[in-house]
């Protein structure tokens, strides 16, 4: 049976999250919880990540919007096919009547909720529980998405991390974790659920499920790094995990004003962990896929590695990876792949000879190693 507006009124624990307007709407199905700020769109494009059933939670800058923006932002919504609407709101600045007006006249369920007093994890955690039986889902891979994209400014940046991780701690290290391998795939939900976001005095820890794997947003009034590993131990042991994971880490970074960038470090590190075959690391540790990670999909950097990879056959680029991955030693290569450093040798000067024969050596392997790490981070 489908989980509709009405059977949300039903929840239990939810005090100060009420249904403000829209009830002649509430009919409606829901088929997924979204984390979202409409606040600012100013396209159709803004909405492409609310398909039909959406269930919207905002944070605090929609509720803080003028109401002719809000009307706006309410009726994009609707347009688009979201289900309901809640809105954070400041119980002493309740909607206007003009509002709610409109509300009810488009039967739009509006619900809001005072963030001081309900945490939005809870509300989400208990809307997860109500439809996940549905089939329904939860997304924040809008905000996540907005963050790895970069460009946000400190109001958007702060906006997404009171939703992310409301009442973190003034400091923040993101870890990542995943699966080596794009064809595994583990279970989140277990660990969402069950995790207690508050873990201890000084610090507290949210987790935002993102395409095949985890971030974990460890925040502490002052850097630990045994507090940061307890965590991530503590979130291992709660996942149903199949699958050889890799954990990777962000710099140390303020909650409000960079998270964004902790998101980023620790997602472009776990795309060089899984080219390195590591099973942990570090931003600060990443060397030259600093530069590549960000850059892997622009369009010079893919003509660049075009003109080594596309001179290759098969069986010389099996051999330029293993190459690349000995870092440029001909006798390693050689004992990986069971042959003479001599065949090693020759297969990689014949890419020379097709490329760049007029560059010396030393110049042409640090190229084709840059051009074989970026072929790899494409292939993930």
């Amino acid at each position: 049976m489908a989980v509709r507006v009405n059977d949300i009124l039903r929840m239990h624990g939810l005090d100060g999250f009420y249904q403000v307007a829209g009830r002649e709407g509430n009919d409606r199905v829901v088929s997924t919880v979204l984390i979202a700020d409409l606040a600012f769109a100013d396209s159709e494009r803004d909405y492409s990540s609310v398909r039909e059933g959406s269930f919207i939670v905002t944070g605090v800058l929609l509720g803080s919007l003028e109401d002719e923006k809000l009307i706006l932002a309410v009726r994009k919504a609707s347009e688009v096919g979201a289900s309901g609407v809640a809105i954070a709101r400041k119980t002493d600045n309740p909607i206007t009547e003009f509002v709610l007006s409109y509300c009810n006249e488009i039967m739009m369920p509006l619900f809001t909720f005072d963030p001081g007093n309900v945490k939005i994890e809870e509300i989400i955690l208990d809307l997860m529980s109500l439809i996940r039986e549905d089939g329904g889902t939860i997304s924040f891979s809008r905000e996540v998405e907005r963050m790895l994209n970069g460009g946000l400014n400190a109001v958007d940046t702060a906006e997404i991390s009171e939703m992310l991780c409301p009442g973190a701690r003034k400091l923040c290290i993101v870890a990542y974790i995943g699966s080596r391998s794009s064809r595994d795939s583990f279970r989140t939900s277990r660990a969402v659920k069950s995790f207690d976001t508050n873990t201890g005095e000084n610090a507290a820890c949210h987790l935002v499920p993102y395409k095949n794997g985890l971030f974990a947003v460890i925040s502490m009034g002052r850097v630990d790094t045994k507090v940061r590993d307890r965590i991530v131990a503590e979130i291992m042991e709660l996942l149903d995990a199949r699958a050889d994971l890799i954990t990777t880490f962000s710099g140390v970074h303020s909650t409000l004003e960079e998270l964004d960038r902790a998101f980023r470090e620790s997602y472009f590190a776990f795309q060089a962990a899984r080219v390195e075959g590591l099973s942990s690391v570090e931003y600060k540790d990443i060397g030259i896929y600093k530069v590549l990670v960000p850059l892997k999909d622009e369009p010079h950097m893919v003509e660049f590695m075009h003109t080594y990879i596309q001179v290759m056959n098969a069986e010389w680029l099996e051999t330029a990876k293993i190459f690349v991955k000995c870092k440029g030693s001909y006798d390693d290569a050689a004992e990986i792949m069971k042959c003479h450093r001599n065949t090693v040798r020759y297969r990689i000067s014949r890419i020379r000879e097709l490329v760049d024969k007029e560059r010396s050596e030393f110049e042409f392997n640090q190229s084709l190693m840059m051009a074989v790490k970026l072929h790899l981070l494409n292939e993930l």
